[in-house]
């Protein structure tokens, strides 16, 4: 399946270097593989009306306008803020920078068994990203804004590929995972490690379904 998504970082021997110096004498790494995790990628266009006046006014300053409905010159400022959003457990991010295109750089064909499934439509997390994104607004222009208009400019799928190393662990040999960032090389991440061990649950639970004759 063709995929869109950006280019590793790390290669498959810095990340098998990581994870072996993870192990311990009842940890060892039995395999490391390369997985993409679903995104949604979200780019929104806001305009904010602001009191010119209330921007150059100390804190105590604008509390006071506030109170007594001050009004001033007003100006009209836009800007765009882009937010992931992860297509399994639907936990939200800001991204530095206007547009979270950007971050794809490539289309690539992988094997389906490396891809992790979609589980939330864009429709399932656009709710959420429009609430934190209102949050995130009201707390920059507090005092300051006579309101702002929200629009999604643009969305799309990316595949963040991420290194999963697998342990054996202890003496009833539980199945352990490690997962690092293979664009940023970050490893220990809890949101991250969380969606690969949903991701793959959720693959392993298919394949039941799918043959349950040979279980």
């Amino acid at each position: 399946m063709k995929i869109q998504t950006s280019t590793p970082k790390i290669n498959e021997d810095q990340a098998l270097k990581v994870f072996k110096r993870r192990e311990k004498s009842s940890k060892i790494l039995l395999k490391t593989e390369l997985l993409y995790a679903p995104f949604w990628l979200m780019t929104y266009r806001y305009q904010t009306v602001e009191d010119s006046k209330r921007r150059q006014t100390k804190s105590y300053r604008r509390i006071l306008e506030h109170l007594t409905k001050n009004t001033g010159p007003t100006q009209i400022i836009e800007k765009r803020v882009s937010l992931v959003a992860d297509a399994v457990l639907g936990q939200i991010a800001f991204l530095k920078g206007g547009d979270a295109s950007r971050m794809v750089d490539t289309e690539i064909d992988v094997k389906e068994e490396d891809v992790i499934r979609i589980s939330l439509p864009i429709s399932r997390v656009v709710g959420k990203a429009e609430s934190e994104l209102k949050k995130r607004l009201l707390s920059t222009y507090m005092w300051k804004t006579k309101g702002f208009n929200l629009q999604l400019e643009s969305s799309q799928v990316l595949y963040v590929p991420f290194w999963v190393g697998y342990y054996m662990v202890g003496q009833d040999k539980r199945i352990q995972i490690e997962v690092m960032n293979a664009l940023s090389g970050e490893v220990g991440d809890s949101w991250h490690r969380g969606i690969i061990e949903a991701g793959i649950l959720r693959m392993y639970q298919g394949m039941i379904e799918a043959h349950p004759k040979n279980i």
